[in-house]
C-alpha cells in the first residue's frame, strides 16, 4: 500500500509486514497489547526508508526518524494497514469471524478436533456483528476470548459523583447547622471515589464468590468464575445427581480441578430432603443410583400419604387413548384441591393436547402467558430444575432417560439425571404417563 509522508509516498511491501508480524507473535503479552509495538516497528521501518530516500540535509522540514514515524502513524492509510494485518479485536469480533469461516475453524482446530466436530462449530455469519444471535454457551467463549485478546483500550477515568449529586433536591438551609453538617459528611462518605472505566477484558474480581446450581456449569463457565476469584474464597452449592446440561462437569472432582482452589477445601454433604416426600424419593432412588452410583439419595423428613402412579400402555396404544390418560391425570389434581402449580415436564405440544380437552395449560416460556404462576404448566424436563410443584406428571420417561443418545433404547447418565430431576419436583403427588416401555429403574 502507498502511504503519503510529507511531500513523498512510501510503499509498504508485503515482506515488511510478514517479518514484523512474525516477530510480534513471539513477543510476550496478549494480542491487543502487541499491536502497539507492531505499529511502532512498522512505522519506524517506513520512516527509515523515507529518510534514506528523500532526506538529504538537515534543512528538510521533517528530518528526525522519530518525528517521521509519528507522522506516519497518524495517517489514515497507515491505520487501515495496521487494522488489516493486526486488528484490535473484542471477544465477540473474534468468534464472529471464527465461527463464520470454515477455513479459520480448520486452522484453529487442526490436530485438536475431528472433521465432524469442526463442521459442528460452523454457523452462517450474520449480516453484521450487531445482528449476531449469541447463545448461552457463547457467553463463556467470549469471556475466554477477551482474556486471550486483552483490553482494546487503556482505562479511562470515570466521572466522579459529587456531594451535590447525592444531595440534589435537598434544601439544606431548612435544617439546623448540626443536621446540615451531618448530611454533608454522609454525602462525602457515600460519594464513590474516582475509578476507572474498565475495558470489557479487564475483569472485576471478588473477595468471595457464591455459586449455586454448580452441577450445571460447563468447564468454560467455571473458568469465567475462576478468573473473577481474588482470594480463593468460594461457597459452592450443587447436586451432582441433578446435572442435566450437556456440558455439565457432573462430578465434584472435575469441578474442583477446573476451579483450582488455593485454599483447603471443606466439603459438607446435605443428606436431608425437606421438600420431596418419602414416597417420591423412594420411587426415584433407583434412577439416581443408575445415573450416579456414588451418590446416596437424600433422607426425607415427611410423607405425603400418596404413592406415585404409573400409567403405562404398550406402543400400539392409540394417540387418542394416550392423550386421555394424560388428561385424566391432570384432572385428578384440579386447582381447587391443589392451589399451586402442576408441571408436566415433556414436549410443549402437550399444551395443545391439554387445551383441546378443556384444561388451561400454559407454556411458561411464552411471554404473554402467566408463566409459572398458572395452575397447569408444561415444561421440558430440562426446564424443571430448581422448581417445585404440588403435583408432577412425567410424560414418556424413557425419552427423557435417553437424552444425549441417538438410540432411544439406550439410557444415558445425563438422561437418567434429568429424569430424576423431573420426578423429584412434587411436594405431594407424582404420576408417570407412557406408551413406550418404562426405563428399567421404574419397572
Amino acid at each position: 500500500m502507498e502511504i503519503p509522508v510529507g511531500r513523498a509516498i512510501v510503499v509498504l511491501k508485503a515482506h515488511y509486514t510478514k517479518e514484523i508480524v512474525e516477530r510480534a507473535r513471539r513477543r510476550p503479552g496478549n494480542h491487543n497489547q502487541r499491536r502497539s509495538a507492531l505499529g511502532r516497528e512498522l512505522a519506524n521501518r517506513l520512516a527509515n526508508e523515507y529518510q534514506d530516500r528523500f532526506v538529504h540535509d538537515s534543512s528538510e522540514e521533517i528530518s528526525q526518524v522519530s518525528e517521521l514515524a509519528d507522522l506516519i502513524r497518524t495517517s489514515a492509510q497507515f491505520r487501515e494497514v495496521l487494522q488489516r494485518i493486526w486488528p484490535r479485536l473484542s471477544g465477540q469480533e473474534l468468534l464472529y469471524d471464527l465461527f463464520g469461516a470454515p477455513a479459520l475453524i480448520r486452522a484453529a482446530g487442526k490436530d485438536l478436533l475431528t472433521d465432524e466436530e469442526m463442521e459442528l462449530l460452523y454457523r452462517t455469519r450474520a449480516a453484521s456483528l450487531e445482528e449476531t444471535e449469541w447463545t448461552k454457551a457463547d457467553a463463556a467463549l467470549i469471556d475466554e476470548a477477551r482474556t486471550l485478546l486483552g483490553p482494546r483500550r487503556r482505562p479511562r477515568p470515570a466521572p466522579k459523583v459529587g456531594e451535590s449529586d447525592i444531595l440534589e433536591g435537598v434544601d439544606l438551609d431548612a435544617y439546623a447547622l448540626n443536621v446540615r453538617g451531618a448530611a454533608l459528611r454522609e454525602a462525602a462518605r457515600l460519594a464513590p471515589a474516582p475509578n476507572l472505566v474498565l475495558d470489557e477484558a479487564e475483569f472485576v474480581t471478588y473477595g468471595h464468590i457464591v455459586i449455586d446450581e454448580a452441577q450445571d456449569l460447563s468447564p468454560m463457565e467455571l473458568r469465567v468464575l475462576r478468573r473473577r476469584d481474588l482470594t480463593g474464597s468460594m461457597t459452592i452449592v450443587g447436586d451432582m445427581g441433578q446435572a442435566t446440561t450437556v456440558s455439565s462437569s457432573a462430578s465434584w472432582n472435575s469441578l474442583i480441578e477446573i476451579l483450582q482452589p488455593r485454599r483447603k477445601l471443606t466439603r459438607v454433604d446435605l443428606t436431608v430432603s425437606y421438600r420431596t416426600p418419602e414416597e417420591v424419593l423412594n420411587f426415584a432412588a433407583p434412577t439416581l443410583r443408575a445415573a450416579a452410583p456414588d451418590l446416596e439419595p437424600p433422607r426425607p423428613v415427611r410423607r405425603a400419604g400418596t404413592l406415585p402412579t404409573s400409567n403405562w400402555s404398550n406402543p400400539n396404544t392409540s394417540a387418542r387413548r394416550w392423550s386421555k390418560r394424560s388428561v385424566a391425570n391432570a384432572r385428578r389434581w384440579p386447582p381447587v384441591a391443589w392451589p399451586s402449580s402442576s408441571p408436566v415436564p415433556g414436549s410443549s405440544r402437550l399444551v395443545d393436547l391439554l387445551r383441546a380437552e378443556g384444561l388451561d395449560a400454559i407454556d411458561p416460556r411464552q411471554q404473554e402467558s402467566r408463566g409459572l404462576s398458572a395452575d397447569l404448566v408444561v415444561l421440558a424436563a430440562e426446564g424443571a430444575n430448581g422448581l417445585e410443584f404440588d403435583a408432577t406428571i412425567v410424560v414418556e420417561p424413557a425419552q427423557i432417560a435417553s437424552r444425549g443418545s441417538a438410540d432411544p433404547n439406550i439410557l444415558t447418565p445425563r438422561g437418567l439425571r434429568t429424569l430424576y430431576v423431573a420426578m423429584t419436583r412434587p411436594t405431594r403427588r407424582l404420576a408417570i404417563v407412557a406408551c413406550t416401555e418404562l426405563p428399567a429403574t421404574l419397572r
